[in-house]
């Protein structure tokens, strides 16, 4: 008889792991970020903008600056942890690297977008993005990277540690 008190105990701890692993799962099942970058001739501007898993990103900016982060406090130290963090993980090449400037960034849901601007210096049509956003953080993260030259729009898929997207329009 006490077996099989035991062995119910056993189970019903073994059901509640798995129902809370699984529950964990569903909320964040995959590493994923998106970064597009739009070249507006006519504006003479590049704008990027880059969405990233909160939980993920504040990991990453407590990673490399051994300080927790609270994002969801729109600070100007958070500002700047976050520029700095983007600004080193994406670059943009454009004939020459192009320098983005930090515009802002804004919560949704569960998620960060971070906004860049550069003006536009050239209409070459050969872009090389380079992002490895969350590379160093997680294993199995994958980064979308979306390119816009006036209105084509091409796209590509960097399975950490790739982190090279080369677009020709």
């Amino acid at each position: 008889m006490q077996t099989k008190k035991n062995n119910l105990k056993l189970f019903v701890l073994l059901f509640l792991a798995v129902i809370g692993l699984s529950a964990y799962k569903a909320a964040h099942p995959f590493y994923l970020s998106v970064t597009e970058v739009s070249v507006q001739t006519k504006e003479k501007l590049v704008k990027v903008s880059c969405k990233v898993f909160i939980d993920d990103l504040q990991q990453a900016l407590f990673d490399e600056n051994k300080k927790p982060v609270n994002l969801q406090n729109n600070n100007a130290v958070n500002k700047d942890l976050l520029s700095a963090y983007i600004i080193s993980h994406v670059s943009i090449t454009m004939g020459k690297p192009i320098t983005i400037k930090f515009i802002g960034y804004e919560i949704e849901e569960e998620a960060v977008w971070c906004y860049f601007e550069a003006p536009l210096k050239s209409n070459i049509k050969d872009i090389t993005i380079q992002n490895n956003i969350l590379c160093n953080t997680l294993n199995g993260q994958a980064n979308i990277v979306h390119c816009i030259y006036n209105s084509e729009r091409k796209s590509t898929k960097l399975n950490c540690p790739e982190s090279l997207a080369k677009f020709s329009f």
